[in-house]
């Protein structure tokens, strides 16, 4: 009976070591070049875009296929300047990943990203036959997806150290999106960090977040933190468009001052935003303030809110173009009824205005 104890004990020695020496020759069959290769061209056929690596992926294979990518960058075909680059990219993955014909991902996260806004629109607006293929299939989240560091560029303005976590991002289940971050420009910088909450439902051609709830806190808000609510409608290619509302019981003291009449007792003022144009935030926004039975309306673009929030000495709103209407304005103790303002796109052009004292 002793040997045979004695060639258990050993053949439960050596298990850890095969176990190890398996390990290591699965990682060296795994060739760093080839993988990367591999994963490049799902990415490239997925998105549509020219990607490279400044060196090969760093692959571990416990206890799922993991990869680190070092200075990634993604270029639209033909153009002469990347809209992403990437210091290092970390990626989860099943092994059947090697396998499938669409990529798969459990975890991404991206360390210091730098997203060209500029470059990115140019992408979108260009031919179809040069973007994504139809039907564009997001990847699913399993796990985890970050961006730790990253910055958007934009014309004359910046998002920095901007931070993003989703734990899942999955058809017909909740999730909550948290994101931070720093709106810089020349004259000003505006810290910010919000917090997303919806339940995503995905069709063919689109990704509906319906309905969400947004909270929203930074200095440009102050003291204050916007609680907002309702939806938001992504479809392929890059069509974008949302409506957000909510209800403020007292107008914020250090927000510019509303030409509204006061009311007795106080009555809340509900602010709407209505978006519609492109994931590159390209399109007007509709804005309404409504307190009681007056109102004001008006349209503006993103840009235009971008420019605004930078440059120094800005008004108490941001330029707005089409109109505004408010069937009753006090201002300075003067009421007037009726009151429309114009507003033109041409610079030269006078704002109009009609009123009734």
């Amino acid at each position: 009976m002793a040997p045979r104890r004695f060639r258990r004990r050993w053949l439960w020695l050596l298990l850890p070591l095969v176990a190890l020496i398996g390990f290591f020759v699965l990682r060296a069959l795994l060739q760093p070049e080839r993988v990367s290769a591999f994963l490049l061209r799902q990415a490239e056929a997925a998105t549509g875009l020219s990607l490279s690596l400044e060196q090969p992926a760093d692959i571990g294979i416990w206890p799922d296929l993991h990869l680190e990518l070092i200075g990634l960058t993604a270029s639209a075909p033909g153009a002469a300047a990347p809209l992403l680059r990437a210091e290092r990219v970390e990626a989860a993955l099943p092994w059947s990943a090697l396998r499938a014909e669409t990529l798969q991902l459990q975890r991404l996260t991206l360390v210091q990203p730098r997203l060209d806004l500029a470059a990115l629109q140019a992408w979108l607006a260009a031919d179809d036959t040069t973007g994504p293929p139809a039907p564009l299939r997001l990847p699913q989240f399993d796990a985890a997806f970050a961006v730790e560091d990253g910055s958007v560029i934009g014309d004359g303005w910046e998002l920095q150290q901007l931070a993003i976590a989703l734990p899942a991002l999955r058809s017909g289940e909740a999730t909550v999106l948290d994101a931070s971050g720093a709106y810089v420009s020349d004259t000003a910088t505006h810290g910010f960090d919000l917090r997303l909450s919806t339940t995503p439902t995905f069709g063919e051609f689109d990704i509906a977040l319906v309905p969400l709830s947004l909270d929203i806190g930074g200095t440009p808000l102050q003291q204050t933190r916007l609680q907002l609510g309702g939806e938001l409608h992504f479809s392929v290619p890059d069509a974008l468009r949302f409506g957000l509302a909510t209800d403020l019981a007292t107008w914020p003291a250090h927000w510019p001052a509303l030409p509204l009449r006061e009311t007795s007792p106080a009555v809340p003022t509900s602010l709407r935003i209505d978006f519609s144009g492109t994931t590159a935030l390209q399109g007007d926004v509709d804005l309404r303030v409504v307190r009681g039975e007056d109102s004001i309306e008006g349209t503006l673009a993103i840009g235009d809110v971008f420019a605004w929030l930078g440059a120094p000495d800005t008004g108490p709103l941001p330029p707005l173009r089409g109109q505004i209407a408010a069937p009753r304005l006090q201002i300075d103790g003067i009421e007037a009824s009726g009151v429309t303002l114009r507003f033109s796109d041409d610079e030269t052009a006078p704002a109009q205005t009609d009123a009734t004292r």
